[in-house]
């Protein structure tokens, strides 16, 4: 990633995945546009992206590990659009969650 690019769209609508420590130390990295087709993110895929801010997950995740944020010291909200997910223990403390469920 260039220091110009603070964000990155994943616009490849086959995407179902983001990898383990995919953007891991993107310090830079301010906000990542998910595709809708997204359903799971593993370990580490966001760890120490200091410079995040928000997150918005899309509806069909149902499964993101517990330490996917870790190290995300500027992360303040994370917008969920499924409820799918049992657990929330990914959440970083002090990072608001805000719950947009579309039935």
């Amino acid at each position: 990633m260039s220091e110009m690019s603070k964000t990155w769209t994943i616009d490849a609508e086959g995407v179902t995945e983001i990898n383990n420590s995919a953007f891991y130390e993107c310090r830079q990295l301010q906000k990542v546009v998910l595709p809708n087709s997204l359903q799971s993110i593993w370990e580490k895929a966001f760890r120490y992206c200091s410079a995040l801010t928000e997150m918005e997950i899309p509806s069909d995740v149902w499964h993101i590990t517990d330490d996917v944020f870790e190290g995300c010291t500027s992360l303040r909200r994370i917008i969920l659009h499924t409820k799918v997910i049992d657990s929330l223990c990914w959440v970083p403390k002090g990072v608001d969650l805000i719950k947009q469920l579309n039935d």
